[in-house]
Order: structure tokens, then sequence, then C-alpha cells
């Protein structure tokens, strides 16, 4: 390693790596650490700040009709009531006329909203949304997130990776720990069903069987033939007593070693996690600062429609406090 400056991945008894294996993690890790985060996006400015904004001469005008409007009703509606409860009619007419005053008031109060204000209500409504949606899109893509959920990504490669020889030797421990369930296994695996005679179950069934992966003794479980559709609680017992009389037969050999074909098996497992963790710790920088140049160009991208929004929310409620 000295000669070719590269960093090994760590030997371990039983692990055997690849004539390929020849990543620098400490390397890479020096590169990924070295890229610096783009940091949350800045606080917004809201949009009370931008006090120039006065609302519009429509928006005004709306509002003077409508309070104009609000007078009148509430005039006529004074007059009705105060003449029905003086006892003196208006005019001299019906109190039945003082009664349409109070009504005809409160209708002209009521109604005293025009068109154009739901217009401007509106407008007030969907410029907050537009606000609101940038927001979410200023502290999303403007800021440090997606930095900061891949470096999480990348560091959790980092930590699997340094792990993989004890791992190996943790996995190598268990199999030497449940030998005997091993030795059992591989017994079991040796007796297909397709050899096997049991009542009720005949081609048909073992090719459904199979289809759902239950294609040897080891595979046979109570609740995993019950879940095979065709068999019952009785047909599914008829399977696992035909399980129970060959697990009776086994013999465990206490001396025997744990089977080179399960090391080989963790070996290839490790290998594959090796693989797919250098792969992410090889492109994590390059990926790192891809996605900080690209927070910065969102950040360039949202400003001007961020200040866009700012300006027509800010229209938007002087409009609508005019109405």
């Amino acid at each position: 390693e000295s000669k070719v400056g590269l960093s090994f991945f760590p030997l371990v008894v039983g692990y055997l790596p690849t004539p390929a294996m020849t990543f620098d993690v400490v390397r890479a890790w020096a590169e990924i650490e070295a890229v610096p985060s783009p940091g949350p996006a800045p606080e917004l400015p809201g949009f009370p700040t931008l006090t120039s904004i006065v609302a519009s001469s429509q928006a005004r005008k709306v509002g003077r009709t409508r309070r104009l409007r609000q007078g009148i009703g509430a005039a006529v509606a004074i007059v009705g009531g105060v003449s029905a409860v003086a006892g003196q009619s208006v005019g001299g007419l019906s109190s039945l006329w003082d009664l349409a005053l109070v009504i005809v008031g409160s209708s002209i109060w009521s109604k005293a909203s025009p068109p154009e204000r739901m217009a401007v209500v509106r407008q007030k409504v969907l410029t907050r949304e537009r606000w609101r949606q940038l927001e979410k899109r200023w502290r999303t893509e403007a800021g440090d997130t997606q930095f900061a959920r891949k470096r999480a990504e990348i560091e959790n490669a980092h930590l699997t990776y340094l792990d993989l020889p004890a791992r190996h030797q943790r996995e190598r421990q268990r199999l030497e720990a449940h030998r005997q369930e091993g030795q059992l296994n591989r017994y079991l695996r040796g007796y297909p069903i397709s050899a096997a005679t049991i009542k009720g179950v005949g081609p048909g069934r073992e090719a459904t069987l199979a289809s759902y992966g239950v294609e040897t003794a080891n595979d046979v479980t109570y609740s995993t033939i019950t879940a095979v559709p065709g068999f019952g609680p009785q047909l599914a017992q008829q399977v696992v007593d035909w399980r129970r009389r060959l697990e009776r037969g086994f013999i465990f050999s206490p001396t025997k070693e744990i089977d080179p074909s399960d090391l080989d098996l963790l070996d290839r497992e490790l290998d594959r996690e090796r693989e797919r963790v250098e792969g992410t710790l090889r492109g994590g920088a390059a990926e790192l600062r891809r996605l900080r140049e690209e927070a910065t160009q969102r950040k360039q991208i949202l400003e001007p429609l961020i200040d866009e929004a700012r300006r027509a929310l800010a229209q938007a409620e002087a409009d609508f406090a005019a109405i």
C-alpha cells in the first residue's frame, strides 16, 4: 500500500477482498469534507416592509361605494326604527312603513358591497397562496436542505464502509453460534417437495408451492403454507408433518466447520455492500459540489420571483384594507 499510495480494505480472517479493491477512503472523505455547505436560505423580508405600497384607485373607489351604501342603509333603518319606537310614523303613515324602512335599510346595508369587492378578495387569496408556495420553495431550494440530506447519506455510507471488517466478524460469529441451525437448514434443503410423497400434494400443488418460493423442506412453515392458495389448515399440517419427520432424522455434527458456501455467501454480500458504499463515496464530493452550485443558481432564479410576489401581496393587502 505504501508503494502505490492506496488504502486497501482492511483484511479480516475469512474475508479476502477482490483485486479491484483499490479505493482510498481517507482521500475520498477528505474531498467530501472540503465541500462547504451552502448554508440555510436567508430569511425573507415580509411584505409589511413595503411601506410605499398604497391601495389602488379602483380599490379606494370600491371602498367608498361600499361605505356610502352602508351609510344610506344604516340611516334608513335607523329612521324607521326610531319612528317605530317613538310611535310617530314617517309622514303620518302606518307603522308598517316604519317596519318597511327598517327592512329596506337592512337590505341596503347587507348588499352594500359592490361586485368588484369580491375580485379584490380573490386577488388577496391568490397572491397569499403564491407567496406561501414561493416561501416554501425558497427554504427548500435556496438553502442547504438537499445538500444536508445528501451529506447525511454520504456520512452513513462512510460509517458503513469503515464498519465492514467488524461486520464480517460479527456475521462469522453469528454463523459459528448458529452452526446447528445452519446444518439443519442445509439438511432440509436437500429434500425437495417435488421428490416427496405427501398426501394431497401432487404435481399441480407442488408447482403452486414452488411459485410461492416453497421448494424444499427448509422453506416449509405452517404460516407459509397456509398463505398459498389451495392449502387449508389440514393440508398445510400434512406438509409441516412431513418436514418434522425429516427433522427427526437430522444429526448435528459439533466438530464440523461452518459450511464454505455460507462463508462464500457472506463474502459476496459484503462485496456488494462495499461496492455500493464505495460508489457513494467516490462520487460524494462531486455530488455535493453540484448541489451547492444548484442552491446558488436556484437562489438567483427565485429572488426576482420572490420580490414580485412580495410586492403583489403587499398591494393585495393594501387593496383589501381599503375596501
